[in-house]
């Protein structure tokens, strides 16, 4: 399974969006996703006293044993990711992999009161943000985002209370491994990123092309192709049994298992992209690979020589 952390920007992923959805999809295709609404957001508790790390920890621990998730990838982005690095340090036998996606500095220069403005935030002002940062207006509309904000009092005591989520104190015992995905979004700005970084030192750094600060449009295809080949080669057991490296045909990796098997189904190099969340032009790479690590010469020979060797 993949656990998203909530965090103080973000419940649930708004499915109908046709931003947003398509990263929840390709996530599914890959894990059993599990995604829940922290306090303050969807239908959890409102009227928030406080919004500590111990409190957002307990929550996710009360997700985990409420899913019966045994051992998982934690999923950390933006203001989260103090909270999933203490987590994974804490139960670290739990946590087979971790993932921090544009984590910011919260006490740095970029800071939680400047992310929002000391008014808090309303419905309005956090649908033009998404609107803006995204150029999705479909997203910005969406229902599910619309209804699951917190309300700006609630929103006030998160970013009082997210200052004081302190990393440094134990980041350093952190043993799982990481990937750190950043974009090319100012936000968070360079100087956090390299903070961060600092930090994690044992952390693979990945910069994607995509200029959005979500894992959306021009990030999706090279974010989860980041992580299956991260997972693949830190914490192949996250992924399912016919997707490593070890599954399928002989000499081939788990990706290049999965193309053959969706070329032996008909599928076009476009309908492959769209379902393993890749482009167009990896998903060529890999079908040259497989040619010549089988011996075949195109699409209809490999897709016999699945049929005749595969394992059922």
């Amino acid at each position: 399974p993949l656990v998203q952390m909530a965090g103080a920007f973000g419940g649930m992923t708004p499915r109908e969006s046709p931003v947003y959805g398509p990263f929840a999809a390709a996530r599914d295709e890959m894990f059993r996703l599990v995604e829940y609404d922290g306090r303050g957001y969807g239908r959890s508790t409102r009227g928030l006293k406080s919004w500590t790390m111990d409190d957002v920890e307990a929550d996710f621990d009360a997700v985990i044993e409420g899913a019966g998730v045994g051992r998982f990838v934690l999923w950390g982005q933006f203001f989260s990711w103090p909270t999933a690095v203490r987590y994974a340090v804490r139960q670290h036998e739990r946590v087979a992999a971790l993932v921090l996606w544009n984590p910011v500095w919260t006490d740095g220069p970029y800071g939680a009161q400047r992310a929002v403005g000391a008014a808090g935030i309303t419905r309005e002002l956090a649908a033009r943000v998404v609107q803006l940062g995204n150029g999705d207006t479909a997203a910005a509309n969406s229902p599910t985002l619309l209804t699951s904000l917190p309300s700006p009092e609630d929103h006030m005591v998160m970013m009082r209370d997210v200052r004081h989520h302190e990393t440094e104190r134990f980041v350093g015992s952190l043993s799982v491994p990481t990937l750190l995905l950043e974009t090319r979004s100012p936000y968070p700005e360079d100087v956090e990123r390299e903070h961060v970084a600092a930090l994690l030192p044992g952390a693979l750094r990945l910069r994607l092309p995509g200029t959005e600060s979500s894992p959306v449009g021009a990030n999706l295809a090279p974010a989860m192709e980041a992580l299956h080949e991260f997972l693949l080669d830190h914490a192949p057991e996250a992924l399912p049994p016919a997707d490593r490296r070890n599954g399928g045909h002989d000499g081939l990796t788990g990706r290049e298992n999965q193309v053959l098997a969706l070329v032996a189904t008909g599928r076009t190099n476009a309908e492959i992209a769209q379902r393993l969340g890749l482009s167009e032009r990896t998903v060529a790479r890999h079908l040259a690979n497989i040619y010549a690590k089988l011996g075949t010469q195109n699409r209809a020979q490999s897709a016999a020589y699945h049929a005749s060797h595969r394992r059922d």
